[in-house]
C-alpha cells in the first residue's frame, strides 16, 4: 500500500489526530515529508494535510464577487470559510436574503430590531438593568467608556488621537483612494454620474429637450442645451432638475430666466411672477442679514419674499425660531419680510400672487368703500369667499360682514367667540376678528374700518381681540382700527407630510390616544412615528380693543 492509501485509510478511521506531526513522524516520515512539501507556501500543517487531502495546492478565494481575497482556514473537517471576513459576509447577497427569509417568518420584519416586540424588550431589559431605554443613555455606561478609552489611548475619545486619525485615512486611501471617502466629490459623482445621465436623457426625451452634450465639468454634470433665442447655452445639473419640473417656466434656458441653481421650481415660478411686475429685484441676496438668505428683494419697496419649502424649512432642518428670527433681522434693516410655504403657492397661488402685489401697491381695481353697501351674510357664502380669497382659508364664524359693490361681495369681515386653539378663554360678550379680505386683485378703500364699525355698533361687547400673522403683516390694519398692541405670541408649528401643512390642533395627544396611539409616548414622538415632520411660522401679534 502506498503513503497516500496508507494516510487516507488511517483518515477514515481516526481522523482527528491525523494531523498530529509527531505521529506521522514516527510512523511515517516518508508521507510527512510528502505533506510537508506538498506546499511549498508556509501554510500551518493542518491546513497542507487539508490541501494534500482534497489535491489542492493554494487557498480559495472569497466567494464574494467584488472580492478577490484568500480565505482562512477553519479546521480539517469544516475545511476554508467561504468569505474573508465579516464585511463581505455581511454584503453577500444570498445570506441577506436568508436571513431576511428568516427574521420574516420568525418576527415579520426583515430584521429583528424592527420588530415592535424586540423594541419593547430591549427598551424593558434597559429600564430594569440601567434605568434608561438606551444604555448610550446611562451616565454609568458613559462614565465607563471614558475610562476604558483613558486606560487604553489616555483621552476620553480615541478618534482624538493622532494615530487613530491617520489609521482611518490609511484605511481610506487603501480603498477609496481618498482620505475622506464620504466627503470626497469625485466617490459621489463616480458612484452617480451614470444615473444622472440616464435620468437626464429620460427627461430630455419625455420633454422633447434638444441636448447636445452631457459632460463632466468640476466635479458637476453640465449640460448644452440650444435656446431658440440665445443659441446654445449651458446648464448645470440641479438646475435642469428644478427647470424641467416647472410648470409655468417657458423653457429651461439660464439667460432667458438667469437664476441661481439652489432655486427649486416652485420658488424660480415666483421669481417669474415678480419679474413680470418689477424690474428691480434681486434674488439669493446674503449680504443685508448677516449671511442669511433672502430670495427675493425688491429694492425700491423694501419688501423680501421667502420660498419656504416644506420639507427642508422643517424642524428636521430649521430650529424652532428661524423664521421668526429672520424676520427680525430684515426688520432691523427695514425689510418687510413676507413667508410664503411652498403649499400656499401650490395651492392658493392666486391669492399668494394678489397678497404680493397688494404689498407692492400694485393692485390696479380699486373700489371706496362708502359706495358699497353692507349686510350679513351666510355661512356658506363667508365659506366660499374665505377660501377663494383668504390666505388661510375659511374658520367657522358666528357674525360673517359684507360689503357689496353692484351686487358682488368684495370685501369680508368675520367674528366669533375667542378661540381655545389660540389660547383664550371665551365668554358671552368678548369677541374675536376672525378674519378680514379683499377680493383677489382688489382695494376697497376704508373697507376695513365700514366693516368694524358696523360691527361696535350693532352688537354688544367688552373686548375684541385679534391677531396679526407676522408671515405677512405688520398688524397696520389693527392700529388703523383702534385696537391696542398686547403681545407677541411664539411661533406656531404644523405638521407636514405629503408637501401638505396640517394643522396641530387636531393631533393633540388627547385625541391621538383616543385613536388607539401610546399614550407613554409625547404628541411629537406619536406624529414622527408616524411619518410626520414640523413646521414653525413667525408668530403673531395680538391686538385688543376694549369698550369704553
Amino acid at each position: 500500500m502506498d503513503n497516500k492509501k496508507k494516510y487516507n485509510s488511517f483518515i477514515d478511521k481516526k481522523s482527528k489526530f491525523v494531523t498530529r506531526q509527531e505521529w506521522l513522524i514516527k510512523n511515517n516520515n516518508g508521507l510527512y515529508i510528502e505533506i510537508n512539501n506538498y506546499c511549498k507556501v508556509d501554510y500551518p500543517f493542518k491546513e497542507k494535510v487539508f490541501l494534500y487531502r482534497h489535491k489542492k495546492k493554494t487557498r480559495p478565494k472569497c466567494i464574494n464577487d467584488s472580492c478577490n481575497k484568500e480565505v482562512k482556514f477553519k479546521s480539517y473537517t469544516c475545511g476554508y470559510r467561504d468569505y474573508c471576513s465579516t464585511k463581505c459576509s455581511a454584503s453577500s447577497k444570498y445570506l441577506q436574503e436568508i436571513k431576511q427569509n428568516t427574521n420574516m417568518k420568525r418576527y415579520g420584519t426583515k430584521s429583528p430590531f424592527q420588530c415592535d416586540d424586540i423594541k419593547e424588550k430591549i427598551k424593558s431589559t434597559n429600564l430594569e438593568k440601567y434605568g434608561v431605554e438606551n444604555v448610550f443613555q446611562c451616565d454609568d455606561i458613559k462614565e465607563k467608556i471614558k475610562s476604558t478609552n483613558l486606560e487604553k489611548y489616555g483621552v476620553e475619545n480615541p478618534n482624538k488621537l493622532d494615530e487613530f486619525r491617520k489609521k482611518i485615512e490609511k484605511t481610506n486611501i487603501e480603498r477609496y483612494g481618498f482620505k475622506t471617502s464620504l466627503l470626497s466629490k469625485d466617490v459621489r459623482v463616480k458612484i452617480k454620474k451614470s444615473l444622472d445621465k440616464n435620468y437626464i436623457i429620460k427627461w430630455a426625451e419625455i420633454l422633447k429637450i434638444n441636448i447636445k452634450n452631457i459632460e463632466i465639468v468640476n466635479d458637476n454634470i453640465r449640460i448644452t442645451n440650444y435656446c431658440a433665442k440665445h443659441n446654445i447655452f449651458t446648464i448645470a445639473k440641479d438646475n435642469l432638475y428644478s427647470r424641467i419640473h416647472s410648470e409655468n417656466l417657458d423653457n429651461i434656458c439660464t439667460k432667458c430666466y438667469p437664476v441661481s441653481k439652489f432655486n427649486s421650481f416652485g420658488e424660480l415660478e415666483l421669481i417669474k411672477f415678480i419679474g413680470e411686475n418689477i424690474n428691480n429685484f434681486d434674488t439669493n441676496n446674503r449680504k443685508l442679514l448677516m449671511g442669511k438668505e433672502i430670495d427675493v428683494l425688491i429694492n425700491e419697496s423694501n419688501i423680501g419674499v421667502e420660498y419656504n419649502g416644506l420639507y427642508h424649512h422643517s424642524d428636521l432642518f430649521k430650529n424652532d425660531n428661524y423664521h421668526i428670527e429672520k424676520t427680525l433681522l430684515a426688520k432691523d434693516k427695514k425689510i418687510n419680510l413676507i413667508h410664503i410655504f411652498e403649499d400656499e403657492w401650490y395651492n392658493k397661488k392666486d391669492i399668494v400672487k394678489s397678497l404680493i402685489l397688494s404689498k407692492l401697491n400694485l393692485i390696479n381695481k380699486k373700489i371706496y368703500g362708502r359706495k358699497c353697501t353692507i349686510k350679513e351674510i351666510s355661512s356658506t357664502e363667508s365659506s366660499y369667499f374665505l377660501e377663494s380669497n383668504h390666505l388661510q382659508g375659511n374658520v367657522n364664524s358666528l357674525i360673517r360682514i359684507g360689503l357689496f359693490y353692484e351686487d358682488e361681495l368684495v370685501s369680508l369681515m368675520t367674528f366669533g367667540r375667542k378661540r381655545k386653539a389660540m389660547g383664550s378663554i371665551s365668554d358671552d360678550k368678548s369677541y374675536e376678528l376672525y378674519r378680514f379680505c379683499n377680493k383677489l386683485n382688489t382695494t376697497v378703500i376704508g373697507g376695513a374700518s365700514k366693516l368694524f364699525s358696523y360691527f361696535t355698533k350693532n352688537y354688544e361687547f367688552d373686548e375684541i381681540i385679534s391677531y396679526a400673522n407676522r408671515r405677512y403683516s405688520v398688524g397696520d390694519l389693527y392700529y388703523k382700527l383702534g385696537f391696542n398692541f398686547v403681545c407677541e405670541t411664539k411661533p406656531n408649528y404644523f405638521y407636514v407630510k405629503n408637501r401638505k401643512r396640517e394643522n396641530r390642533f387636531k393631533y393633540r395627544k388627547d385625541i391621538l390616544i383616543k385613536n388607539g396611539f401610546n399614550p407613554k409616548m409625547t404628541e411629537k414622538e406619536i406624529m414622527i412615528e408616524r411619518g410626520y415632520l414640523r413646521i414653525y411660522d413667525c408668530g403673531s401679534l395680538k391686538f385688543i380693543m376694549k369698550k369704553i
